[in-house]
């Protein structure tokens, strides 16, 4: 479902225009939580117009207790966003509070709010830096372009982990009509679909109020909507309580829609288990018809959810083996927080240990396989847990953002089998594919793909991948 960012810089505004503590920005974040917001959103500029530094650390210190890791005790976690130009001071105030996302915006000179997204041929050592320092800290990174393929392809090289789409050209295209709304809703599924396809998140934000997410909220792939200016707009006159509900209640009828969509298909079964510090690991568990049967756990990509792999687990059903596709902690509905990587090792291997321990499965026939950041993972689960048999890997990376493997811990994986697929438009999944195949030790198999696109989508853009995985698992099994 898509996530609602509040962006509360509406509310400083009003207060620094008298001066003193009223509106107070907190009562606002505490209002927005309580009606049941998921994020909250911030924009300190440089000349502090409205949100000040003071109330970028006010904030945190507010969200605290909301964190993925703690939120279930306030019924919801709430995720904080803060946007900005990575000016001086800028990158040490989001390196000081440590959000769960910073959205770095282009600012000019003399603008009264956002005019644009970063262009295309902004040069890498502008944000490089920048971007690597947060991911670092564990903050995930967001880069504010336009609707364009190349702006797309350009966040990608930077190293983003989502993007936030500029909506305002969207907005006035809304208010010309049907038809010119229609026009501009395309630009923005392409860009969104690129996105995915490249395995980069998306977020949208800019002038969408209710009228136009009514067309809007059926973006494809689309994680998250930061909305300030028409919902603090219209909260003068209904009260903010109110409107956040309005909002979150007018996204959720598209997860209703989905779910009436798709109610032909044959679910699997929701599970759930505990690695050992105690998180919910949420899974849906598909199991074959014939038993006992080998198993295979699926890991998902960073940002993302068991429903990425879509109809694998089904596919993988029909060929006689029982699939387990989980949510990494902090993702889904999984709970604890989705900052540190290593720990979600602890997931997977959780995963295959409640695989072993059914009645149905052949605890001596159990695989992984995982999607870019899940290959990572899976290889890491995998090296000491001895029953897991085999190891696919969409889209691997020996170095996932400070999460290390190398081939000495391949040659640790002695006879299993390991299997390899890749976009060759794609060099460090490619790289890494090139440096897993040649290690000597056991059986390798790998597929290059000619579609352009990263870990789960590969699946989706390429069926011979696809085919490919299920009659490899199956031979593994054989």
């Amino acid at each position: 479902m898509t996530k609602l960012s509040v962006n509360v810089n509406k509310v400083a505004t009003v207060r620094n225009s008298r001066g003193g503590s009223q509106p107070s920005v907190i009562e606002a974040v505490r209002t927005c939580i309580d009606a049941g917001a998921p994020g909250i959103t911030v924009h300190p500029r440089a000349d502090a117009r409205h949100i000040t530094t003071q109330d970028v650390y006010d904030i945190a210190e507010e969200l605290a207790p909301f964190k993925a890791a703690g939120g279930l005790a306030k019924k919801h976690s709430v995720e904080y966003n803060i946007e900005g130009d990575p000016r001086p001071g800028f990158l040490e105030l989001v390196l000081a509070v440590k959000p769960d996302q910073c959205t770095l915006v282009p600012v000019k000179p003399g603008e009264i709010t956002s005019e644009a997204g970063w262009p295309a041929n902004t040069p890498a050592d502008a944000l490089a830096g920048t971007v690597g320092a947060l991911q670092a800290a564990g903050v995930r990174v967001s880069l504010f372009v336009d609707p364009e393929p190349n702006a797309i392809r350009w966040a990608k090289t930077m190293g983003a982990d989502r993007v936030e789409l500029y909506t305002e050209p969207f907005a006035r295209a809304f208010d010309r009509g049907p038809d010119a709304a229609s026009a501009s809703f395309e630009k923005y599924r392409a860009a969104a679909n690129l996105a995915y396809e490249l395995g980069v998140g998306v977020n949208a934000g800019h002038d969408l109020d209710l009228k136009n997410l009514t067309l809007f909220k059926t973006l494809p792939h689309l994680d998250e909507v930061s909305i300030g200016h028409a919902l603090i707009s219209r909260a003068i006159f209904v009260g903010l309580g109110k409107v956040v509900k309005e909002y979150l209640a007018a996204l959720s009828i598209v997860l209703l829609s989905i779910v009436l969509m798709t109610s032909g298909a044959e679910a699997g079964t929701r599970v759930s288990f505990s690695p050992a510090d105690g998180v919910t690991i949420a899974g849906e568990l598909y199991e074959a018809s014939s038993r006992p049967a080998p198993a295979v756990v699926l890991v998902h990509m960073l940002s993302r959810s068991r429903g990425d792999w879509r109809d694998w687990p089904d596919r993988i059903r029909d060929a006689g083996i029982t699939a387990l596709s989980i949510d990494l902690r902090g993702h889904g509905q999984s709970t604890g927080s989705a900052q540190d990587l290593q720990v979600m090792v602890q997931d997977v291997r959780a995963a295959v240990h409640w695989l072993g321990t059914r009645p149905n499965i052949r605890a001596d026939q159990i695989a992984i396989v995982g999607a870019s950041l899940g290959a990572t993972l899976a290889l890491l689960a995998a090296v000491d847990v001895p029953q897991v048999r085999a190891i696919g890997l969409l889209s691997p990376s020996l170095d996932y953002r400070g999460l290390r493997t190398d081939t000495a811990l391949i040659t640790r994986l002695g006879s299993r089998s390991i299997w390899l697929a890749a976009s060759d438009q794609d060099p460090l999944a490619l790289r890494t594919l090139r440096d897993i195949a040649a290690e000597p030790s056991g059986p390798r198999e790998q597929h290059l793909s000619t579609a352009l696109a990263h870990g789960t989508v590969l699946l989706d853009k390429d069926s011979d991948v696809g085919r490919a995985l299920v009659d490899w698992l199956r031979r593994s099994f054989s």
